[in-house]
């Protein structure tokens, strides 16, 4: 995986112990390599893209989804 590659949750691993994937198929599901552009992200623990829930955002920092500030009304 690429240091490049950010939208993911969890502790990534690696096929044989190899980072066989390519850059555009990123991350690896059990079965083939695929991709996974925000806003979902890559959950290594269920191998599988996600969304966030309603409202929420994916942060490439924190690696977990926040409230989305763009939804928020005062």
């Amino acid at each position: 995986m690429g240091s490049n590659v950010i939208n993911y949750a969890g502790t990534p691993t690696k096929l044989n112990s190899v980072d066989s994937c390519p850059i555009e198929q990123p991350f690896f599901n059990g079965l083939n390599c695929i991709s996974c552009t925000l806003p979902l992200y890559f959950n290594f623990t269920s191998k599988v893209c996600e969304a966030c829930e309603t409202n929420y955002m994916f942060n490439t920092n924190t690696k977990d989804c926040i409230v989305d500030p763009s939804k928020i009304y005062y």
